[in-house]
């Protein structure tokens, strides 16, 4: 109710894309779910920008009115970027996000001519062809301590207090800076990478299959037999604190 009609669009091409992919005989998707009141959406999109409005530090955002975005005249340069066709409201654990989609006009780095083959894996984040290596910087052990404390003041609290939703939401925003100081570490490494090498060979394999869950074996009887899941969930939080595995919006 009140929802502007800009974003409904968006929610509407978003869920007739989901049915589109779940009918998909060559490669079926999972049927998109009814969202209930504990699993809202956490971000929406305005698909035509043509009589937004913007300012140094500001957006005209539909049924809002003005908005103060924090960094906008740093990130975003009109003149330079170009105008943006679209743009979304992403809320995190921390604070609300503002995305903008610009067609990028910035010229292609300049060739070196050199070439270099990386090997992505677990003690070393990557080694090269010539036995260089980058040393992860392991954000999740380095936030361990503190993780570890504000979980057990969590579990001392009544579940769906007011101070049981705070706690949770302190842990929240300690993952969300992990996933930034990870995010922002990969987008350094793979920029120097491109700005050194004109090619690049990379492993292919799907790193998101690392983290998948082990699957149940269960009897002819109906029991389920130990899968090790237990020792693959520690396996799984060592390669997404190397930033092999990805993880949600990681």
């Amino acid at each position: 109710k009140g929802v502007p009609s800009v974003f409904i669009s968006d929610v509407l091409k978003r869920l007739a894309q989901a049915w589109a992919e779940s009918k998909d005989k060559t490669n079926p998707k999972q049927k998109p779910k009814y969202r209930g009141k504990r699993n809202k959406i956490e971000s929406v999109a305005c698909l035509s920008c043509d009589g937004v409005k913007t300012s140094s530090n500001a957006i005209n955002v539909a049924g809002l009115g003005w908005v103060k975005v924090k960094g906008l005249s740093r990130r975003y340069q009109p003149e330079t970027t170009g105008r943006f066709t679209n743009y979304r409201l992403i809320k995190e654990a921390d604070q609300f996000y503002l995305q903008l989609i610009v067609e990028d006009f910035s010229t292609p780095f300049p060739q070196t001519g050199l070439v270099a083959g990386i090997d992505v894996g677990v003690k070393a984040l990557y080694t090269d062809d010539v036995d260089k290596s980058v040393d992860p910087p392991l954000y999740y052990r380095r936030q361990a301590i503190k993780l570890k404390k504000y979980q057990k003041k969590l579990s001392r609290q009544q579940r769906g207090s007011n101070k049981y939703k705070k706690q949770q939401v302190k842990i929240a925003r300690l993952h969300a800076k992990i996933a930034r100081q990870r995010r922002s570490n990969n987008h350094a490494l793979s920029t120097k990478l491109v700005r050194t090498y004109s090619k690049i060979a990379v492993e292919d394999f799907k790193s998101a299959n690392l983290g998948r869950k082990n699957k149940a074996k269960e009897t002819e009887e109906g029991h389920y037999l130990p899968n090790g899941q237990k020792l693959k969930s520690g396996l799984n939080k060592v390669l997404k604190d190397r930033s092999i595995v990805t993880g949600n919006r990681s």
